[in-house]
């Protein structure tokens, strides 16, 4: 199952939002900051981030951008007060796919993320089959003609 990212500095919001997505079926990680977002990211696949925009720190605007740069298949929601066509604007213009005014109504967010992984194929591009071998990036597992297979981290070379 894909793996969400949740960036909400409202620590109630947040863990509601992440339980909701839980019971969906999708890993979630909740981040209060930006900066915690980026620690939770390091070294793990992140199939969909669903960010306010007003965050501590740097922004949710400017986050969506980096995000954007680092990948510009990431699909990215925006979860915001700001209801204005111009806050609207700059969220698409700047890489969002999606953009839902709080309140959110908690079923539709678990559509919308639904369609999203839909429409960019996330699930199925984390399995990849070469005859017997089947590798999970999601989980980071393989098979081997169905049976596990041993994995080890690789530690980069030292210099």
């Amino acid at each position: 199952m894909a793996t969400i990212m949740v960036v909400e500095d409202e620590k109630e919001l947040n863990d509601i939002m992440c339980m909701y997505l839980r019971d969906a079926g999708y890993t979630v990680s909740g981040c209060l900051s930006v900066n915690e977002a980026y620690t939770a990211m390091h070294g793990r696949i992140i199939d969909l981030v669903i960010s306010d925009i007003m965050i501590p720190g740097l922004d949710g605007v400017e986050f969506a951008a980096k995000l954007r740069q680092m990948d510009d298949h990431l699909p990215i929601i925006f979860v915001t007060a700001r209801d204005d066509m111009a806050s609207k604007k700059h969220g698409f213009h700047t890489g969002v796919d999606d953009y839902m005014v709080k309140p959110v109504e908690l079923d539709e967010l678990v559509l919308r993320v639904e369609a999203l992984l839909r429409c960019t194929g996330i699930e199925e591009r984390h399995l990849l089959k070469v005859g017997g071998l089947m590798l999970d990036a999601g989980e980071m597992s393989a098979q081997w003609d169905g049976n596990p297979v041993e994995l080890t981290v690789r530690l980069p070379a030292v210099q």
